[in-house]
């Protein structure tokens, strides 16, 4: 696996097996720089609609350069974007490339009492030997229930 961090919570994971290169993007959001000229991204994963998890500005670019990325975000996310983006939920198991991949978590950690709570999805990457290679949490405040080898938090 090899992890490049585009700042706050955009993470580039590469996963090799055997001549396979799996690729994906998770959280291209405004707090975040340096995603705009990727190409060849196996998919696209957003935790949660906050602008610094998801820039809508920047989302067309980068899915024309990406046509065959899938792309996956939280229920609120995946409604707001529309096709093709499809909602993952607590407990949904996602085949991308050779990894799969898991929804987990379910909503946003409370930021303050007067602000809504809203979805988002925590993502657990498994890679056939390691059923949680990698998590990325988004701002959930989500413990699994295994090991993890890597946990993405935002910095």
């Amino acid at each position: 696996m090899q992890l490049t961090h585009f700042g706050h919570s955009c993470l580039l994971a590469s996963f090799n097996s055997g001549s396979a290169e799996t690729t994906v993007l998770f959280d291209p959001g405004t707090f975040s720089h340096g995603f705009e000229g990727i190409s060849g991204l196996t998919a696209i994963l957003i935790t949660h609609q906050h602008p610094d998890h998801a820039d809508t500005d920047r989302l067309p670019a980068l899915l024309e350069a990406n046509p065959q990325a899938a792309l996956y975000a939280d229920p609120q996310t995946a409604a707001q974007l529309g096709e093709p983006w499809q909602a993952v939920h607590v407990g949904d198991e996602l085949s991308i490339g050779h990894l799969t991949v898991r929804g987990a978590g379910g909503t946003h950690a409370v930021i303050h009492p007067e602000i809504p709570v809203i979805d988002n999805i925590s993502y657990l990457v498994g890679d056939g030997e390691h059923t949680a290679k990698l998590m990325h949490p988004g701002d959930a405040l989500f413990v699994p229930g295994e090991p993890v080898e890597v946990l993405a938090t935002p910095a």
